[in-house]
């Protein structure tokens, strides 16, 4: 049996088993990719008239609506992200533009520096809020640590 760990979330995956299965939301979280993109590799691309024209990707079922995705599958489509990689509070993939750049670095780029510190002060002030209305308040505080970090360096910048 080998175990995938992700942020405390354990995936048992036992190689003499046929099935593993994980839901679209666990699948998202193992890959670092949306959950649309998820779903849409699970069903069949269709033309105008609704007629199939290339099977789905990703092989899964639906039981009440719900996705259940075979884990062997899924990373024949998209290779996990490892948890050295995946970190949702310094690099979320998904924040990830296609040339690399963090979506964070853009935005420093194309705000003046005291814009940015607004910026910065305004997701302190939202992580702050929300982290008791959610289902990981540790990554919601780490999250306004962050934003905290990047007003005061900043901040440190214009008052130099």
């Amino acid at each position: 049996m080998s175990t995938l760990t992700m942020n405390g979330d354990i995936i048992k995956i036992d190689e003499h088993k046929a099935f593993n299965y994980v839901s679209l939301g666990k699948a998202a979280k193992l890959t670092g990719k949306s959950k649309p993109t998820i779903s849409a590799a699970c069903r069949p691309k269709l033309d105008k008239t609704g007629k199939e024209i290339a099977p789905a990707r990703i092989s899964a079922t639906q039981e009440n609506g719900q996705y259940q995705i075979e884990v062997g599958e899924l990373f024949r489509v998209y290779p996990a992200v490892t948890e050295e990689k995946y970190d949702p509070v310094e690099k979320p993939p998904h924040y990830t533009l296609g040339n690399g750049m963090q979506c964070i670095e853009y935005i420093k780029q194309v705000l003046s520096a005291e814009e940015f510190k607004g910026y910065c002060n305004g997701n302190v002030i939202k992580y702050l809020h929300r982290h008791s209305y959610k289902n990981n308040p540790v990554e919601d505080i780490r999250k306004a640590k962050w934003y905290l970090e990047r007003m005061l360096e900043t901040m440190q910048e214009i008052h130099k």
